[in-house]
């Protein structure tokens, strides 16, 4: 038995209420021993509530209640007075040819499903994938099964065919030797093929 938990996380909101769950009983157990409590009490006003929109609110709003007594949250900008402000700097890149190819045939392959589900639930979540891999696309080709070629893992064609490897090479080249250090953030979940 411990005298106290303590619990740092850079996720101030969980993704679900069970993993939320799972950390308040971390941190104290004999309140939060069970889920089900915790579901009934953040839902006891719904009744009354119109629309999903409304019931969410209310479970926010009761969420917060219940979390004032165990979070302290701190941003970077209360701790740390010496950093400087984040800067940040678009960079806009075309396609190459072979994303442009794979990007039409993308388009091309869906595009007249989606116009048949107009409006339906169905319609949306096709549009949603689409999007996916048309966001796939424009980070590399080679992200597809079926790209032209075997998997590579090395030579130049990985940079020439993709715009943002084509910059990220010049980019990288030039901040190597002005001694700058680089860290690189991808939102793809699945590992670059090289």
């Amino acid at each position: 038995m411990s005298r106290g938990h303590l619990l740092i996380t850079g996720t101030p909101l969980q993704n679900n209420l069970k993993e939320l769950f799972a950390l308040l009983n971390f941190i104290c157990p004999e309140i939060f021993s069970d889920y089900a409590d915790l579901d009934a009490f953040l839902h006891k006003d719904d009744a009354g509530a119109d629309g999903e929109e409304e019931k969410s609110k209310k479970v926010v709003e009761a969420l917060h209640k219940i979390l004032r007594s165990f979070l302290l949250r701190r941003v970077k900008s209360d701790v740390e007075k010496v950093l400087l402000p984040k800067k940040e700097i678009n960079i806009y890149v075309g396609l190459t040819e072979m994303q442009r190819k794979w990007y039409r045939s993308v388009l091309e392959k869906d595009i007249d499903r989606v116009n048949g589900l107009t409006g339906k639930k169905e319609g949306k979540t096709r549009l949603m994938n689409i999007v996916m891999q048309l966001r796939k696309v424009t980070c590399h080709p080679y992200l597809f099964d079926g790209a032209p070629g075997p998997p590579y893992t090395t030579d130049e064609h990985l940079i020439e065919n993709s715009g943002k490897m084509f910059i990220l090479d010049k980019l990288l080249k030039s901040l190597k030797a002005k001694g700058s250090r680089v860290l690189i953030f991808s939102q793809m979940s699945r590992a670059w093929p090289f």
